[in-house]
């Protein structure tokens, strides 16, 4: 697995624990991640976690 896409896996994985809608209960999927594309709110704490809102 790229590194890149194991990072965006466990970055999708916090918000998603933050925001309670973590199923897995472990590191999500791809799809996950994909699905947090698709919200603006999810996908801006994704890019804040990781440092790259600025």
């Amino acid at each position: 697995e790229m590194a890149a896409v194991r990072e965006l896996r466990e970055l999708a994985t916090a918000v998603l624990d933050r925001r309670g809608g973590n199923r897995y209960g472990a590191i999500v999927p791809v799809s996950e991640v994909l699905l947090l594309l698709s919200d603006p709110i999810a996908w801006g704490e994704l890019l804040s976690l990781s440092g790259l809102d600025r």
